[in-house]
């Protein structure tokens, strides 16, 4: 899963979408990347698998079914919410993209929403709010293709509210929207799997996408962790110097002392305060 979303013909979930095919395609080839990629971790890991890992992917795989299911209820009604003031912002004026061809249609749409998603990620480590909700994806002491599904609901509805105002203003189509979806979620399954790629692999597609050498970096329990923000592209970080090599020994920059928290733990978790000397904002105290 990702803030672009994963079940729906548009950037929402609802409730009728679970019985169209769309969504039952789209599901169907997000568990089949993700089995792909659990196998290649067997095979290619970049790191080996810490004791206890099996009960976190199950409380992972938990949470996928538990955002669906929100997701489901809770986006028809922020985009009931934020709709009408959609309608007066963007009727007035032409929609950019609409009447584009579609090849730099495509291109420009992705471009624009991996921008947006950018600028999101790094407000979710910056905003205290946003930061709260997001520090559950960052309270994972390892890191695996399961990581992935490893989100509030609430953080991933703030990344699908993004993304539905700059698919209206823009006037992204729905067909593109969906190979969006699609896209982002699968780069962030790979982003967040232990691989260990060739060198010169790595490096050549972390030119233009988050790989998972330069995302393990943005997990890192240190201050590398404010580094390498790219969703899928990794274009931002390179133009705006926020990118950096480093092979982490240590994930988690929100990890929490004690014993790791259960599922609902992880839900609540954006209600805790930080324990002294902890995250605050996305680093450490000690080294802000």
């Amino acid at each position: 899963m990702s803030y672009a979303g994963s079940g729906s013909p548009g950037p929402f979930i609802s409730l009728a979408a679970f019985l169209e095919p769309a969504f039952h395609f789209r599901f169907a080839a997000l568990v089949v990347t993700l089995l792909v990629f659990w196998g290649l971790e067997l095979v290619l890991a970049r790191r080996a698998r810490p004791a206890g890992r099996w009960a976190e992917r199950a409380r992972h795989l938990a949470l996928l079914v538990i955002n669906v299911v929100v997701l489901a209820f809770a986006a028809p009604l922020a985009l009931g919410v934020i709709e009408p003031l959609l309608d007066k912002l963007v009727a007035p004026s032409p929609a950019p993209f609409a009447e584009m061809p579609a090849f730099p249609r495509i291109v420009l749409s992705f471009v624009t929403l991996d921008l947006a998603l950018w600028l999101f990620h790094r407000a979710s480590h910056a905003i205290p709010t946003l930061w709260r909700l997001h520090r559950v994806h960052h309270s994972d002491e390892a890191l695996d293709v399961t990581t992935s599904l490893r989100f509030h609901p609430a953080d991933l509805l703030g990344g699908l509210l993004v993304v539905s105002i700059v698919s209206s203003c823009s006037g992204i189509d729905p067909e593109t929207l969906l190979l969006f979806q699609l896209f982002s979620a699968v780069v962030s399954q790979a982003a967040h799997a232990s691989l260990r790629l060739p060198r010169s692999l790595e490096r050549a597609l972390a030119l233009l996408f988050v790989t998972p050498g330069s995302h393990a970096v943005h997990h890192s329990a240190g201050s590398e962790s404010r580094s390498n923000y790219g969703a899928s592209l990794s274009l931002w970080d390179h133009l705006f110097r926020t990118d950096r090599e480093f092979e982490p020994v240590k994930f988690g920059s929100a990890a929490i002392d004690g014993d790791r928290p259960g599922l609902l733990g992880l839900l609540f978790l954006p209600l805790d305060e930080l324990p002294e000397g902890r995250v605050r904002l996305g680093l450490r105290e000690e080294e802000a």
